[in-house]
């Protein structure tokens, strides 16, 4: 994010805060959007939250959120579909699971989200394909 000079990331004691602009624009017009915006949701969109049934942004007022409009506020600044694998090594899970990689055939390793991949020995840093087997809570799943 740092070639945004409009994004703003300040930490506090619990997390972290990302700002673009001085005031956060809720209705942008269409092909008015900031650019920092697009990329500030690409790089939370792996952790955002996944609506259950009954949830919505609000429930007061005329016009308030349901299931879908919800849904779809949360996915206004994706970019077609989020794309979890292939995984580079040295590069963190996007999701949490089970992985392989053709450089070690016979075994599968479990990252948790966030989790750095590691390149096999030898390799260059980066160049490790890792694909996702299937997609796990914790290594016990």
């Amino acid at each position: 994010l740092a070639r945004y000079t409009d994004v703003v990331i300040s930490t506090y004691r619990d997390g972290l805060i990302i700002r673009a602009g001085q005031y956060p624009d809720l209705t942008p017009l269409p092909g008015s959007v900031p650019e920092s915006y697009f990329a500030i949701n690409q790089l939370i969109r792996p952790i955002r939250v996944i609506p259950r049934e009954g949830h919505s942004l609000h429930f007061y007022g005329a016009g308030h959120f349901d299931d879908i409009s919800t849904l779809a506020w949360y996915a206004r600044y994706d970019r077609g579909p989020l794309h979890v694998t292939p995984l580079k090594g040295v590069h963190p899970a996007l999701v949490s699971g089970f992985w392989r990689t053709d450089s070690i055939p016979d075994k599968q390793y479990f990252f948790a989200q966030g989790a750095m991949a590691f390149d096999v020995q030898g390799a260059e840093p980066g160049t490790t394909i890792w694909h996702l087997i299937r997609e796990a809570e914790n290594i016990t799943e």
